[in-house]
């Protein structure tokens, strides 16, 4: 039956005055409640041992059954269920409502105290008005959950940790180098050793090699030079002759 506090939906435009008729509801329930069990359990247990059970059961029933039930109503456009339990927010100043059961939508805000007059369905977004003159305005919605983004951690630079730091680097690279440096030796010295030693006719006709090569070469290079002052100067002979005699002497030089 509409209207009842047991999760059935209610029409929106009554479901405050259901919401304050809850407590004295419940209240009603409670008592009823316990004192039936009072007396059911006097003929099983002594009078204070059932007194205690009752309100046991009773404080139970109030406060982790009854007072946890919502109040439902029902959107006029897409027709699905709204349950009072729903976190909000206050359309006058934006208050975040998420005491549900002491403050639902239905009834009014935990932080300013004013009674929203529509809420915008969570479905649908269509306004399910609470109160007869359909207001518009300052309506009651959906909180979503919030995101708290992390603040960005702020990195203070520490020159002096810097500059260890740039130095430690630099000592990392010259050990590397100083590494490199004493294998490629290492490997030079091995292949000394490795290399068979040369005679001394090996020796001696290599230092002839090298002897000739560079003589010959010497006239060789002036033989070619003066060749190109022919060609340069071939009407000249003043200006061959000098030129002659510098490629003459350079040639001297090297035999």
């Amino acid at each position: 039956m509409a209207g009842e506090m047991n999760m059935r939906t209610c029409d929106p435009l009554k479901a405050r005055q259901w919401f304050k008729l809850k407590a004295p509801t419940n209240w009603a329930i409670t008592i009823v409640v316990v004192v039936a069990l009072v007396f059911a359990l006097q003929f099983v247990f002594s009078f204070f041992v059932a007194d205690a059970i009752a309100i046991a059961i009773g404080f139970t029933l109030f406060f982790f059954v009854l007072d946890k039930q919502a109040i439902g109503i029902k959107c006029q456009r897409c027709g699905k269920h709204v349950e009072s339990n729903t976190p909000w927010i206050c359309g006058y100043n934006q208050c975040r409502n998420e005491r549900v059961y002491e403050f639902p939508f239905i009834y009014q805000c935990q932080h300013c105290g004013l009674e929203p007059k529509a809420y915008q369905c969570h479905h649908c977004n269509e306004l399910i008005f609470l109160s007869k003159d359909h207001q518009r305005t300052n309506y009651a919605k959906f909180a979503e959950r919030l995101v708290v983004k992390p603040k960005p951690i702020k990195v203070v630079k520490d020159p002096k940790a810097e500059k260890i730091a740039k130095e430690h680097e630099e000592i990392h690279e010259l050990e590397h180098e100083l590494k490199v440096t004493e294998l490629k030796a290492g490997i030079h010295e091995v292949k000394a050793k490795i290399m068979p030693l040369k005679t001394d006719q090996e020796l001696m006709e290599e230092s002839l090699q090298s002897f000739y090569n560079r003589n010959i070469g010497a006239e060789e290079a002036g033989r070619k030079m003066k060749a190109m002052v022919d060609i340069q100067f071939p009407n000249n002979p003043d200006e061959r002759a000098k030129r002659y005699a510098i490629i003459d002497a350079w040639v001297r030089e090297r035999i």
